[in-house]
């Protein structure tokens, strides 16, 4: 399946499962912060939280 591989090309840490019709993808919160600010400097990438919430995914940024 490329999707499968594609995704899980993502990040190393990443889980991906397939139960049925429904794919169900695990990135850790440090990969996942990393990938979204990854061409972002230094001062956004230690600042960005990425926190899992409501059936979502919320990702703060600190503004100093």
């Amino acid at each position: 399946m490329p999707l499968l591989s594609s995704i899980k090309g993502l990040t190393q840490n990443a889980r991906v499962n397939v139960s049925g019709n429904t794919l169900e993808i695990f990135i850790p919160e440090d990969d996942l912060r990393d990938i979204l600010v990854k061409n972002s400097p230094d001062e956004i990438k230690n600042a960005t939280t990425v926190r899992c919430e409501n059936g979502g995914v919320k990702i703060l940024i600190q503004i100093v």
